[in-house]
Formats: C-alpha cells, structure tokens, sequence
C-alpha cells in the first residue's frame, strides 16, 4: 500500500546533493511500478531489478509482499535487491516479505521503519547496508541467513525492543556502531570471523549482560562497549594489543577484567566509569595509560602499575574514592604531558603508593608523584617489605614475582599483600 511521504521532500533534496556531488549508485529513481511496488532496472541485459522508492511522494505501508520476479512491457525481471532508500521512514509498515531472488539490502533501505516488528533476511542475501535498519524501534526479531557476509554501520542502531541477534559464522565484517543503542538487546554472539570490533558496534547496549569474543579478535576499536550498563563480564583475546578510548567506558556492572599479556596501550576514558570495578590487571608490556583511564572506578581498591610503563596521561584516577593502594613496579617514575596532571581530583593524602626499593627518593621529588603523603619502598625481589605481618590479617591481593595481579593462586612463587600492609612469598605446589 502507498501513501503520501511527509519525508519526501527531505529525500529529494538529499539525493539532489548526491547528484550534484557526483556520486554514482545513490540515486534509483522507478522505472516502472507494478501492483504499488516501485522498481529501478539494475541491469537490462540480465533483466534484474530492486524494489526502490516513488517520485510521486508516496511511501509503503501495511503488509508489503515482494515478489521474485516482476512483469514489465513484455519483459520477467529477477527482483534482486532491495535498493537505498527504497522503504525509508515507512513507518506504517508493518511487515514485509523479501523474496530469495534478492541478495543485498542496501543503505538505509528500511530506515525508520517504526511499526515494523519481525523481519526473514532470505538466503542469498550477502550484505546488510549501512542504516539499513536503523530506528526501526518496534523491531523485536530479525533473521538473518548463513549467506551474508558484512554488516554495515549502523545497520541495526536504534533498534530499541530488539532483544538479540544471532550472527551467522559467515559473518566477516561488522560496521561501526552495527547495534548501538539497542537498549533491549540482551544476547548477541560474534562470529568466529570476525578479526576486528569496529567503533562503538555495542555502544549503549545497556541490557547487554556478557558476551564472548572470538579468540581470533586482534582489534577492538573505540567505544566498543561503551555505556553497556549491564554487562558484567567480558573476555579479552590474547591477540589484542590496545584497550582503545573509551571502550568500556561506563561499563558501571562490570566487576573484573583481564588484559592480555600483549597489549601495550591503554587508551583515554577505556574503564572510566566502571564504579563496579573491583580489579584489573595492568600486564607487564604496557607502556601507556591514557586521560581518566580510570575515571571514577569507585569500588577500584588497588592496582599494580607495571615496570614496563613509561606514562600516564591526565586524571587517570579521578573519583576512585576507594583506591588506597598503588603499586609502581617501574623503578623510574612514568613520566606525564607536562600540562597534565595526572592525579587530578584524587586523594593523594589517604592512598599509600608502593615503589621498588632505592625508589623512593626519585618518587619524592619528581613533580605529581611526590603529592603521595605515604610513600613505601618495597623489595619486589626478597619481598623485604616494611611492614609487620600480623596474625588475624586478610588476603587482600596477589600477585606474581613480575607484580602481575592474580585472580587465583598459580604454581610456583605468589605474592600475597594483607589487609594490614603486610606481604610475604608463598610457594604454590
């Protein structure tokens, strides 16, 4: 069924643009229409078409069936693309049949779509355009075959009832921001594939609780997970070398997390606003932590900073009100951006930092680090701390002999730090 399109006139100036711009394969004026269904002949010496949009200012609605091949002067054409812009801001649509015929869905084809609620993806169908299904807000479930390959980005942003979605292994690429704001989405997997996370693919997913990423992972991009308020734990493949900016930003139910041994970075804002975190791991490699790293990671008690790191950027602990101990393994104070300071809005009177032994002057007199009123020089070699180990103490933190925090003991030496300052060498058989 067709309709008068109040964004009619809003699309035409757009692709007027388009054209003024030069840019081939956005504009699918209809060639033809048949029985409300609008169609722009892709190629004439295979006879195929895609459904598109009315120039007349019309839009589809209700129950939309497309057929597999179409009639037209003579002529059965093969219906095998649903084409940019065909159905977008069609928000009485409720429903729409995609025939087998098609293989790609492309930018912002259903975009706005509103009242559609379910949509079969057919196979064949290899792509998923970028905003293809964006702001469909009444979508609750979407299938989609074995046959694609790329998601777009954006494709499914703003589809705030849908609950989740299941990838197909044959998936190899997710555009950026793929399922961003998908408040309701609870449970997606990612395929085995998949080499990189693009750019805030998950980002404000707040009813996301876990999700495993695949181990052939190298790359997660920025703001990956950002503001997934309900996820409570995440897995990071070895093969990741940075924590980008702001990927788990506001994360606020995340309580632990691992970084793998070979990442060397971590960037602005990655764990701000993590008030659940109770540990994190800072692996022996990493040379750099960026801006508010840790910004306001409330519930954050310690944390091990490693020999290998170099700097530290601005605020990295800002509003972590309950860290009270710092450990700096580097015998050397990491250095900073001289217009930084990287202790802003951070109570350097109540938090006791912990560096290697013949280290303590250095960290004294070197501008920032010599804020810290409690400064204490640990042999990381002998473990000769000075402290006195009292009986009805605590184990609070563990750690290997290169000051890597532990979550469980592991065979061989451990250091165990208690409640009351204290440490001491434990074997572990």
């Amino acid at each position: 069924m067709l309709m008068k399109n109040p964004a009619f006139l809003k699309r035409a100036l757009l692709l007027t643009v388009v054209a003024c711009a030069s840019l081939s394969g956005w504009a699918y004026d209809p060639d033809f229409e048949v029985d409300g269904i609008y169609y722009y002949i892709s190629n004439h010496s295979r006879n195929t078409v895609g459904v598109t949009y009315g120039t007349d200012g019309t839009y589809y609605s209700g129950d939309v069936v497309i057929p597999e091949t179409v009639e037209h002067e003579g002529t059965t054409y093969t219906v095998t693309g649903i084409l940019t812009d065909a159905f977008i801001w069609c928000d009485s649509l409720t429903s729409v049949s995609i025939p087998n015929t098609v293989t790609s869905i492309s930018l912002m084809a259903f975009e706005g779509c509103e009242s559609l609620t379910s949509v079969t993806i057919p196979e064949g169908v290899r792509s998923i355009g970028q905003w293809a299904f964006s702001c469909c807000y009444s979508l609750t479930e979407v299938s989609l075959p074995g046959s694609l390959t790329t998601i777009g980005n954006r494709a499914f942003s703003c589809c705030y009832s849908l609950p989740e979605v299941a990838i197909p292994e044959s998936v190899t690429s997710i555009g950026s921001e793929a399922f961003s704001d998908c408040y309701a989405l609870t449970s997606v997997n990612i395929p085995d594939g998949i080499a990189k996370i693009e750019k805030g693919v998950f980002w404000g997913c707040s009813s996301l609780k876990e999700i495993t990423i695949p181990e052939g992972v190298d790359s997660i991009g920025e703001l990956a997970f950002c503001d997934c308020t309900s996820l409570v734990s995440v897995n990071i493949p070895d093969g990741v070398t940075e924590i980008a900016d702001a990927v788990f930003s506001g994360c606020s139910s995340l309580s632990e997390i691992t970084i793998p041994e070979g990442v060397t970075s971590i960037g602005d804002g990655a764990f701000s606003h993590c008030s659940s975190l109770l540990s994190v791991n800072i692996p022996e490699g990493v040379t750099s932590i960026g801006n508010s790293a840790f910004w306001e990671c409330s519930s954050l008690s310690e944390i091990t900073l490693p020999e290998s790191l170099s700097y530290i950027g601005n605020a990295i602990f800002a509003d972590c009100s309950n860290l009270t101990k710092i450990t700096s393994l580097n015998p050397t104070p990491p250095g900073y951006y001289v217009l930084f300071y990287p202790f802003e809005y951070f109570d350097t009177e109540n938090c006791v930092l912990y560096v290697p032994l013949g280290s303590k002057e250095s960290y004294s007199t070197t501008r920032y680090w010599e804020d810290f009123y409690n400064i204490v020089e640990v042999d990381f070699g002998s473990l000769e701390e000075i402290a006195v180990d009292h009986a009805d103490a605590t184990e609070v933190a563990r750690y290997d002999l290169n000051g890597r925090m532990l979550s469980e003991p592991q065979p061989g030496v451990n250091i165990v730090r208690y409640s009351d300052g204290s440490a001491k060498k434990i074997v572990v058989k």
